[in-house]
């Protein structure tokens, strides 16, 4: 029996940031290291659906994971006692295989990733490193381009249910801390401006001064001309330089339209004109603003709609995608032509911390960038951050600089940058560029 030998489970369920229950996993070895981790039960996500395990019934709201305590604590502790917790890859398997669904219907993706992140942790533990040091080994010493959010919290939030994100990119900066703390200034300054402009509706043409009073998803190409002229404004009043210092990048419905969904959902692809209204849109934007970074800004995924939008863009626009996530077999068919392009890695998307890694994987395989990404369901689990360095990704889409489910993510990158002191490395602008080898 080795010290490292997973000795028991346990489970409880505690909420996410909206409020909605989340499953917290605590893993205890033999020898009493123990690791603990939280994982949220989102809705049916990523191209192969990955579904939560959900009570049902009236209990918060169906919501409820009652079930997936019980099935941590039960079958799953029976399956993995006495399994080694430093042969990460052995445990999750295990995982997969006791739940024996492609979609992890049975146990539940979220318990099955809860489980794995806290085998980790535990383990990391008994061998007296930190998770990123742990997965990453000594080369874990990169910290990642932070994308900070601007929609967040007063009048931002109206905006942000309609589907517009817009984040500050400070690729400037020469570390993390000075990265964090530039865009926090573009936040603070674009939060007055918001507010001393009567802004609280710009997601409702209507309610804007000086208006076109188009229909919202009409007008949608016209409010995101406004947030970035006001993005743009925010940087210059935080003293910094457009382009140089701080940048932007934008996310799905720039143009009006809904992000592409994953495979299988029944969604036809846009038609040839449609794309091309969309390409001119969102060229037009970029265009106008120092926007670096575009993720799913066309309503098909089609490779030749992503090689047109290429094509106009050219080389100074990143591209990222998340649908390569769950399908090895595909190939990288929007990133075809010639340009930054990225892989969004989002825990929930991937399942198993071994799944994680392997998606890193394929996409270095196949020349892309990573953005390590917050979903749409947070917690103040921190496991991202951890991530984000061991697995090398240059670049995080972390949220907005509010809220704790958020800053958990860029503290712990903090504490990381001062750990490593000399070591640390921090990519800057070199963080966008395609691959990192």
């Amino acid at each position: 029996m080795s010290r490292r030998d997973i000795a028991r489970l346990r489970a409880l369920e505690v909420l996410d940031a909206g409020g909605a229950p989340a499953l917290e996993v605590c893993c205890v070895l033999d020898s009493g290291a123990a690791g603990r981790a939280v994982a949220t039960a989102p809705d049916a996500v990523g191209p192969l659906g990955l579904a939560p395990l959900l009570d049902g019934g009236a209990r918060h709201g169906g919501r409820g994971l009652r079930g997936a305590v019980a099935a941590v604590e039960g079958e799953i502790a029976a399956a993995l006692a006495g399994h080694d917790a430093s042969d990460q890859r052995g445990v999750d398997l295990a995982l997969v295989d006791l739940d024996g669904t492609p979609t992890r219907a049975r146990l539940g993706a979220g318990t099955l990733l809860a489980v794995s992140l806290a085998v980790a942790r535990a383990a990391a533990k008994s061998s007296g490193l930190p998770l990123y040091r742990y997965l990453g080994g000594a080369a874990a010493t990169s910290l990642p381009l932070p994308f900070v959010s601007l929609l967040s919290g007063g009048p931002g939030r109206v905006v942000a249910r309609g589907g517009l994100e817009v984040m500050a990119v400070p690729l400037g900066a020469a570390s993390f801390e000075e990265a964090l703390r530039w865009a926090l200034d573009v936040a603070r300054a674009f939060a007055q401006m918001l507010g001393s402009r009567g802004l609280a509706g710009l997601g409702a043409p209507a309610a804007v001064p000086g208006g076109s009073g188009e229909k919202e998803g009409a007008d949608a190409p016209g409010t995101a001309g406004r947030m970035l002229e006001l993005a743009l404004g925010a940087i210059e009043s935080a003293g910094l330089v457009p382009g140089e210092q701080v940048a932007l990048a934008l996310d799905s419905s720039v143009a009006g339209v809904p992000p592409s969904p994953g495979a299988g959902e029944g969604r036809q692809p846009a038609s040839a004109s449609e794309a091309g209204t969309e390409i001119e849109r969102v060229a037009a934007l970029c265009g106008r603003f120092p926007v670096v970074s575009l993720e799913g800004p066309l309503p098909s995924a089609e490779p030749g709609t992503w090689g047109q939008l290429r094509e106009v863009l050219g080389e100074g626009v990143q591209l990222v995608d998340g649908e390569l996530l769950a399908e090895p077999a595909r190939p990288p068919g929007p990133f075809t032509r010639p340009g930054p392009s990225a892989l969004g890695l989002e825990l929930a998307r991937a399942g198993t911390l071994t799944e994680a890694l392997g998606a890193v994987e394929r996409a270095r395989q196949a020349g892309l960038g990573l953005v390590a990404e917050v979903g749409s369901r947070e917690t103040e689990d921190a496991a991202l951050a951890d991530l984000a360095v061991a697995a090398g990704c240059a670049q995080l889409r972390g949220g907005p600089a509010s809220g704790s489910e958020h800053l958990a993510k860029y503290n712990r990158l903090l504490r990381i940058e001062r750990d490593l002191g000399e070591s640390a490395l921090f990519p800057g602008a070199a963080a966008l560029s395609r691959g990192r080898g």
